[in-house]
């Protein structure tokens, strides 16, 4: 009886890392105009209009962040540094 739920146990767990395994990736998400997807970014280290001086952990993850040479306003959108100056900036 116990050799019987053994091989259920097993044969149940094979089944399911075979399903997972087969199961599609995620697809990158569209990133927005003056950002790129990165698999190890931070909202914390990403820079922004208005410097903020904060203790960032150590710790990333997949996302939407601003390119190089861009910043995030205060709206949230990733404008290039030397548009920072105007708050109200939003790019068409």
């Amino acid at each position: 009886m116990l050799g019987k739920v053994s091989f259920l146990v097993v044969l149940l767990s094979v089944l399911v890392l075979c399903v997972y395994a087969q199961s599609p990736k995620p697809a990158r998400p569209m990133c927005r105009r003056g950002e790129a997807f990165t698999e190890c970014g931070s909202s914390c280290t990403e820079p922004k209009c208005k410097s903020r001086n904060m203790i960032c952990p150590a710790v990333c993850g997949p996302g939407c962040f601003c390119k190089e040479g861009y910043a995030r306003n205060p709206k949230g959108v990733c404008v290039p540094r030397f548009m920072c100056a105007y708050i109200n900036y939003v790019p068409q």
